[in-house]
């Protein structure tokens, strides 16, 4: 590396550890690239087939455990024998 390269190397790393990272400004908007239709579509699918999954999921778990009058309806009435059979 010549001594150009060098200095000039230096004076780049000079500059970029006396940059102040909040006065950077964000990148403007014709910098940014926008995701294609495919691939915003594929990600759409993919967090709707999500949330389908969790929806099912919340629908049964709603229902998993039986309530106290469901539980013990074989044992009868409170206060009388358990039926036979």
């Amino acid at each position: 590396m010549d001594i150009s390269a060098q200095i000039q190397l230096a004076s780049a790393r000079d500059a970029i550890d006396n940059t102040d990272v909040r006065t950077l400004e964000p990148p403007s908007l014709q910098e940014v690239a926008m995701a294609s239709r495919t691939a915003a579509s594929s990600v759409k699918r993919k967090n709707k087939h999500q949330k389908a999954g969790r929806r099912r999921k919340n629908r049964l778990a709603r229902r998993s455990t039986q309530s106290m009058t469901e539980l013990f309806a074989g044992l009868g009435e409170p206060g009388q024998p358990a039926p036979k059979g």
